[in-house]
């Protein structure tokens, strides 16, 4: 995780999710849950793991950069234009659901070989889950990229004996 040959140890890793969760990975959680109880589209976020992924996922990075970008972007005196509007939002809302059909479409695929085997065998249970929540964290990672690329007009960021420096661009 480091950019090193050996992976991190789990201690050092679930160390950090409890800084996602302090961050707003509950509030996330909460606003996910209340949004499946609105009627029509309720129903399509509960019965879609992806979705759930990529709205959770979404809130919870809004969560964690807001406290570090919102006062640099004051300082740079460039507004809060930095997160996608709501057609956009809605673009990657729909890039989600379908590469979650897809995602399920494949796991039907792949499964085929796997029908007459036992139903306790471990490959079926986790390929079809597995697909779909990676089909949430692709248009995920699309939007942090897409705000990235919305905040390098704004800030040069560079590292110097390790620490990052953030220098501000003003219009």
């Amino acid at each position: 995780m480091g950019g090193g040959a050996d992976l991190t140890p789990a201690l050092e890793t679930a160390s950090l999710l409890w800084h996602v969760f302090l961050a707003g990975g509950a509030k996330a959680v909460a606003i996910v849950v209340v949004l499946g109880l609105i009627p029509f589209l309720g129903d399509f976020i509960v019965d879609s793991v992806g979705m759930r992924a990529f709205l959770t996922g979404v809130l919870v990075f809004r969560f964690m950069i807001a406290p570090t970008v919102e006062p640099l972007l004051a300082a740079a005196e460039a507004g809060s234009g930095i997160y996608p509007g709501l057609w956009v939002s809605l673009g990657f809302v729909v890039i989600a659901a379908v590469l979650e059909k897809l995602a399920l479409l494949i796991s039907a695929l792949i499964l085929i070989p796997f029908e007459g085997r036992k139903p306790g065998e471990v490959l079926p249970i986790v390929i079809a889950p597995a697909l779909v929540f990676l089909a949430g964290i692709i248009p995920l990672l699309m939007y942090t990229s897409y705000v990235r690329l919305l905040l390098e007009p704004f800030f040069i960021i560079s590292v110097i004996g390790g620490i990052p420096l953030y220098i501000i661009h003003r219009r």
